[in-house]
């Protein structure tokens, strides 16, 4: 299991092509977390780009709507965003069970254009 300085990692929740997803806490305050790991050898300047822009939509545009956003982390070719736990449902439950108020789109399409 990957050690991260400050977290206890618990569990692994989802390995995609490019990414692991782990739950854990974090040691500070004992508060859950999600860490989502950029994973490969040989990771790309583009890879990184995209995972760095993945971390300011969820930071900038849906925090306080859907999740929040931690931290994100790079070190020795390692890169990880760190979110809070929400739960056990997964986010795409979240959406489709309880669906955001016409308000709140509203606002989140122009946090996006802008």
């Amino acid at each position: 299991m990957i050690k991260i300085p400050g977290y206890e990692i618990s569990q692994r929740i989802h390995e995609g092509e490019h990414t692991l997803v782990y739950s854990g806490v974090r040691l500070s305050d004992n508060k859950q977390v999600i860490l989502k790991i950029l994973k490969g050898d040989n990771i790309s300047a583009y890879q990184v780009a995209k995972f760095k822009r993945e971390f300011y939509i969820i930071d900038n545009v849906l925090n306080g709507l859907s999740v929040e956003c931690l931290e994100f982390r790079s070190a020795e070719n390692l890169y990880i965003i760190i979110t809070e736990m929400f739960g056990d449902t997964n986010l795409q439950s979240l959406i489709y069970d309880k669906p955001l108020p016409l308000k709140d789109i509203i606002n989140l399409v122009l946090k996006i254009l802008n």
